[in-house]
């Protein structure tokens, strides 16, 4: 039983033919937050994608992608310092969640608290809270009901019996909650917490990531950053099932997971058997992802794990893939570099835009151009969505079915295509046109070069950049036999 976890739904849809081609077409192929979605029983918040592709990528001109640190909200709920922080709220929960004093279906019935304990902290020890607690609850009934039995009559048995039901409800009413959303709630300050634990721990997170977190919880909104904790706590809390178990787990563009999604994930797989495939070079959701492999090595033992480097590239021409080397020599500082297969073709078109005003109409000029060559698939790679959606509005008049793939729909519709540069990973184009290539929207930051790196690998045979004024230093110039500048001979 395997599953393949992909980063959107798009690309799913983009796969979907590969898989049975190989014979292998009964795999579960899903995103992880639908996944964990569905077996948490948990609506996401409508707003996630967009509030969170909005808040890192659509900056103004000039401003660069904004810094990261470890204590963005991305980084911080994806580490295993929340995790520990959840392990540790988990084992306060327990050592405070008997309730005080002995339990008296009706006057002259007593269950010693001494038992209860004995019950939860000994002999149920082995199964997780939920269950402990489930299990606990249905020996006192059986308790009250071998009581019931003792009755010096039928009437007295039937006020008893009504009597313990009133008095077991209210005793099962005083025993925590133990539920991912209330525990985490509880956690982060959105609802009040039962116990004491909540004040030490609350207190180890990042103020920023806790207010903004109470804020979301206190109208009910989830994001897809909070899943690997609610997973945490329903795993510490429930038993995991056979049928939610697996026995291989393949995570595609893994740079954009994070190490506290592996280690959950590694709760529900047989013997740590995974394939994690990723490149770090394309890691453009560094706000939530790994910036090196060790975040994710460093989950297992040293016996248990194997690195494998795939450096051949079998994409792209040869011209496109030095080109995009080069980004990353400059840009990344990265010395983990495509080899290509040898395929020449035509030189990365560098093509400044003839005047401030003339970038709309620039852009159409080079759509016509590679449209001309009889291209099945050409896109045009906009820095933001804002621009994304301009260019298509003022390009659609020409061409009708031009897609904008805005992150809205689950499936690829192929042709003409606009998308910003972020919602591009994953896909492939024949040929594409980087719009604004330029330092006012990619600035000199590894980030802003990944962004690049990524725009320019996805296009298999003729690869054009439109920009201003002055390029990225990134940005390969000198070397004539890759690149080639000004609009081609007509």
């Amino acid at each position: 039983k395997m599953i393949i976890f992909a980063p959107n739904l798009m690309f799913l849809d983009y796969i979907s033919d590969v898989l049975p081609e190989l014979g292998v077409g009964d795999i579960q192929q899903r995103t992880f937050g639908d996944w964990a979605a569905e077996l948490l029983d948990i609506q996401l918040a409508s707003d996630d994608h967009t509030h969170t592709l909005h808040q890192w990528f659509e900056t103004e001109p000039g401003q660069g992608t904004p810094d990261i640190d470890d204590n963005v909200s991305g980084r911080y709920k994806g580490s295993l310092r929340l995790m520990e922080i959840i392990r540790r709220c988990v084992v306060a929960i327990e050592s405070e969640a008997l309730p005080d004093g002995d339990f008296s279906p009706w006057e002259g019935a007593v269950l010693k608290q001494e038992t209860i304990a004995e019950w939860f902290y000994q002999e149920y020890k082995p199964y997780p809270l939920a269950k402990r607690k489930e299990r606990l609850l249905a020996r006192l009934h059986r308790w009250v009901e071998m009581e019931l039995k003792k009755s010096p009559s039928v009437t007295a048995m039937k006020e008893r019996k009504k009597k313990a039901a009133q008095r077991e409800k209210a005793y099962a009413n005083r025993w925590p909650k133990f539920e991912p959303v209330s525990l985490y709630k509880q956690l982060f300050g959105a609802v009040k917490a039962t116990g004491s634990w909540f004040e030490e721990l609350s207190a180890l997170i990042p103020l920023e990531v806790l207010a903004a977190t109470r804020k979301d919880l206190k109208k009910n909104m989830v994001r897809e950053e909070d899943l690997p904790a609610l997973l945490y706590f329903h795993c510490l809390l429930n038993d995991i099932t056979g049928e939610q178990r697996f026995d291989h787990i393949v995570i595609d563009e893994a740079q954009d997971f994070s190490p506290f999604q592996v280690a959950v994930l590694d709760l529900f797989v047989r013997g740590h058997s995974f394939t994690i495939l990723g490149d770090l070079s394309q890691g453009i959701h560094a706000y939530r992802g790994v910036h090196a492999w060790e975040e994710m090595s460093s989950l297992f033992k040293e016996e248990e794990t194997a690195y494998f480097a795939l450096t051949r590239s079998y994409r792209s021409t040869m011209e496109i893939i030095e080109f995009a080397n080069g980004v990353l020599e400059k840009g990344v500082a990265s010395n983990l570099l495509a080899v290509p297969v040898f395929r020449s073709g035509d030189a990365v078109r560098l093509i400044p835009y003839d005047s401030a005003k003339s970038r709309t109409r620039d852009l159409e000029r080079a759509m016509e151009a590679l449209i001309a060559k009889e291209y099945r698939t050409v896109a045009i790679l906009t820095r933001t969505l804002r621009e994304a959606q301009e260019l298509h509005e003022g390009l659609s008049s020409k061409w009708p079915e031009l897609n904008l793939i805005d992150g809205s729909k689950g499936t690829y519709q192929g042709g003409y295509s606009v998308l910003p540069v972020y919602l591009s990973k994953g896909l492939e184009f024949d040929a594409v046109v980087v719009a604004d290539a330029d330092q006012a929207h990619y600035a000199e930051k590894a980030w802003d070069a990944k962004l690049m790196y990524v725009g320019c690998t996805r296009a298999l045979h003729e690869l054009w950049l439109l920009h201003g004024e002055p390029l990225p230093s990134y940005i390969m110039t000198e070397t004539s036999e890759i690149t080639a500048s000004g609009w081609p001979a007509e």
